[in-house]
């Protein structure tokens, strides 16, 4: 049994940076859209930890969410999607973690962890 509290906020994953020919940038919390479009979000996050720890993930557009995994997971990596998402130039696609337990270790690992924007 956990002597942790449960740590129900959600926490804005930081420190993207975009992919080779990706030129409109990112901001801490996430990436910059380039233009107005209908999109599908995917995102996918790996935890660096192997310990055992409930954790959810969501989408969101401009710190509003999007999207969210379907259960809490004890997994090491967790992948969403957000269809039929309206966006205009200039806002913001993030994605926060929410762990069951205070003491998680959230750290991403960078190769594996991604958001991904697809024009409809």
């Amino acid at each position: 049994m956990s002597t942790n509290p449960p740590n129900t906020a959600w926490n804005p994953i930081t420190n993207w940076a975009t992919s080779p020919g990706y030129d409109n940038g990112t901001t801490t919390n996430g990436l910059v859209v380039p233009s107005d479009d209908v999109v599908t979000v995917n995102g996918t996050f790996t935890r660096v930890s192997t310990a055992s720890n409930t954790w959810s993930l969501r989408l969101t557009l401009n710190g509003v969410m999007v999207g969210s995994s379907q259960v809490f997971t004890s997994s090491k990596t967790v992948s969403i999607s957000a269809a039929g998402v309206s966006v205009v130039a200039g806002d913001v696609i993030g994605m926060d973690l929410q762990s069951l337990f205070a003491a998680t270790n959230g750290a991403a690992e960078a190769n594996t962890t991604y958001i991904e924007v697809v024009s409809a």
